[in-house]
């Protein structure tokens, strides 16, 4: 057998030589992919709630053409996702794409999976990468702990064992992508949802800046992070509902089904108890503050990301952020039918907003219904003027920043939910449910529009429009054209100036 860095050996698959040993991928449409491969041990045993370590080496090559497994989490669904779920305790691995594994030293995207910080995976079929890397770069996605294993604080394990677990992804980038055909001096670090709030998690941090030059952040800010007290007081709770000390030994005696339950009970996605009532729903959303995600600790997370970023870390690094026009609008547009205009006034004014500014609000969306009025606002709240907050910290920033909105209206009543850019980003218009979110047949123009202007950005930090400056708010509307636009969200961003 041959053993050079990348090779093709008896099997017939490219073969490259990592820092653990040999991996065997595939061939993919447009260049190769490598599948579960191990950044660090499985997290198992006395490893459960520990650092992360490296994998132990092996002799031989080892196959890399399946999906490895997911961290451990609930399967139980919600009304727009069926979580990927793969058995098995070697759950910490990268999936690997790559159009050359020759010395071509291309730019790398390293992705991190949404999920809520309590659900999802590489695997997920709205974010496999062969398109992408046909376009000329390596991507890589990761697997990391999540829910309470991940981020659960524990007084004799720590918290934030997901951060280390990115910390360590990047880390294996580092080590081996040049052997994918990658240049570990071009990475950009990008995620959705939840892992569009890891990547400024890490842009948040300068201590491990080198690892990467780019932060694509799609949909999700750490804005609503609790302190660490909050976080132990939670997690106290959580471990009086399963019976056991908060310890990593207590922990770990409780079985999976159990602690997802509780999990699921004190922690759901997003922060929603339920669709029956769609006011309710509201002020969960409006209100809720993630205590099973990244902490600030004073260590592995020193400040709140957002802190840092203000006051100026990360300045050097080039950023592109933004979200859909819909992320949530359905959530109560859908489901409150009956919400009528003086319940959305009371509605919104329980949320913090003045007479004038609710006015304001109401009037400036014209003839939407009710619900789908505190829909936008709930979008406005949690993504949209968080992702601009982020932007307009870095006005004075070395490094550009790229803001755009999806504002294609697909005809269903979800609309620009959340996560239907996935697809389109990816260039993956022929995935399970594509065309169930499209309302028909997916919109090939804006598939190239997306993932042309993400391989743009992560290939030189340049996504193709004007970068994101105080004077005039530059914002690329995807659309059917899409176009640039100033200051499109000027309405919100003045009405909700005293919440977000």
């Amino acid at each position: 057998m041959r053993t050079r860095a990348s090779d093709v050996d008896e099997e017939g698959g490219p073969v490259v030589r990592t820092t653990s040993g040999l991996v065997r991928g595939l061939g993919t449409e447009g260049g190769y992919a490598f599948l579960g491969v191990p950044y660090a041990a499985p997290p198992v045993g006395p490893l459960r709630f520990a650092p992360p370590v490296p994998p132990r080496s092996w002799r031989g090559v080892r196959d890399a053409t399946r999906f490895g497994p997911t961290a451990p989490q609930s399967t139980r669904t919600t009304p727009l996702v069926k979580p990927t779920i793969i058995e098995g305790d070697d759950c910490l691995h990268v999936n690997v794409h790559t159009p050359d594994l020759g010395p071509a030293r291309l730019p790398v995207l390293v992705w991190i999976h949404g999920g809520g910080m309590v659900m999802g995976c590489n695997a997920d079929a709205w974010i496999q990468g062969a398109r992408l890397s046909a376009r000329g770069i390596v991507v890589v996605s990761i697997n990391y702990r999540l829910g309470v294993d991940g981020f659960l604080p524990l007084p004799d394990a720590g918290a934030n064992r997901a951060v280390l677990d990115w910390r360590a992804a990047l880390a294996w980038v580092q080590d081996n992508v040049a052997g994918f055909g990658g240049d570990p001096d071009r990475v950009t670090i990008g995620g959705q949802s939840a892992g569009s709030a890891a990547c400024l998690t890490l842009l948040a941090d300068a201590r491990h800046h080198q690892a990467f030059r780019r932060v694509v952040a799609m949909s999700g800010v750490p804005w609503n992070l609790v302190d660490l007290a909050t976080a132990e007081a939670r997690a106290d709770e959580l471990a009086d509902r399963v019976g056991v000390d908060r310890t990593a030994a207590g922990l770990a005696s409780v079985p999976y089904d159990r602690l997802f339950e509780v999990q699921t009970a004190m922690a759901p996605i997003g922060g929603i108890t339920g669709l029956g009532d769609p006011l309710t729903a509201f002020h969960d959303v409006a209100g809720t503050r993630t205590w099973l995600g990244p902490v600030p600790d004073g260590d592995v997370v020193p400040v709140p990301p957002l802190d840092a970023i203000a006051a100026g870390t990360g300045s050097e690094h080039d950023l592109l952020v933004g979200s859909t026009h819909e992320e949530m609008d359905a959530l109560i547009g859908v489901f409150g039918t009956n919400i009528d205009r003086a319940a959305a006034v009371d509605a919104l004014r329980r949320v913090g907003l003045t007479g004038p500014a609710v006015r304001r609000w109401l009037d400036a969306l014209g003839d939407r219904s009710p619900g789908h009025a505190l829909g936008a606002a709930l979008t406005a709240m949690s993504f949209g003027l968080p992702v601009l907050r982020v932007a307009e910290a870095r006005f004075g920033a070395a490094a550009p920043t790229f803001v755009y909105e999806v504002t294609w209206h697909p005809s269903t009543p979800l609309g620009a939910v959340h996560a239907i850019d996935l697809p389109y980003a990816f260039d993956l218009l022929d995935a399970e449910n594509v065309d169930l979110f499209a309302g028909g047949v997916p919109p090939a123009s804006l598939a190239d529009d997306l993932s042309s202007a993400l391989v743009r950005f992560v290939a030189d930090g340049d996504p193709g429009w004007p970068r994101y400056r105080a004077d005039e708010r530059a914002t690329m509307a995807f659309d059917l054209p899409s176009t640039v636009r100033h200051d499109p969200a000027r309405v919100a961003r003045e009405v909700f100036a005293s919440l977000c």
